[in-house]
């Protein structure tokens, strides 16, 4: 600086050096911050529609999908070993709709929702409808995946995790 106050035109120049490294770091790292969470966030997706075809797999016959009681004997045993899964709904699909065979939930106020018409459309395809639902801070997966028997499409399990 001169001694009248004024900047030269070395400090000038120093000073938006200074400004636009300092502007570039906060955008590369908001960026960097974003593209991690969004990574996270599919990781876990992709974690949970696993969990759910696991139920699937271990339902192997119509009449265990059919048999409610056998059916929530077993969520309460998932359950236990996945604490993040807060309710759980399985349905047969029937030319004429569906009927829920069992359901399970963490709490009474765990609410996992109606199935939509997209969304049965969409399993009997044989597609997973997973959907992220926030609320505040509070997330949660919405996970609609058929149980197939025998490579057809006999229902689907509707989870909030």
């Amino acid at each position: 600086m001169r001694r009248d106050g004024t900047m030269t035109i070395q400090t000038k120049i120093t000073l938006f050096t200074v400004t636009v490294v300092v502007s570039v770091l906060s955008v590369t790292t908001y960026a960097s911050r974003i593209l991690v969470e969004e990574k996270a966030e599919q990781l876990l997706k992709e974690r949970y529609i696993h969990i759910v075809k696991q139920i699937d797999a271990s339902i192997v016959s119509v009449d265990e999908l059919q048999d409610g009681d056998a059916l929530v004997e077993e969520m309460d045993k998932l359950f236990q070993v996945r604490p993040n899964i807060v309710a759980i709904s399985l349905y047969e699909l029937t030319p004429d709709g569906i009927n829920m065979t069992a359901q399970k939930t963490k709490n009474p106020d765990a609410r996992i929702g109606q199935v939509s018409d997209e969304e049965i459309h969409a399993i009997r395809r044989g597609e997973v409808v997973a959907e992220l639902e926030t609320d505040g801070q509070d997330r949660a997966w919405h996970i609609a995946a058929p149980i197939r028997i025998k490579r057809d499409v006999a229902g689907l399990i509707k989870a909030r995790i």
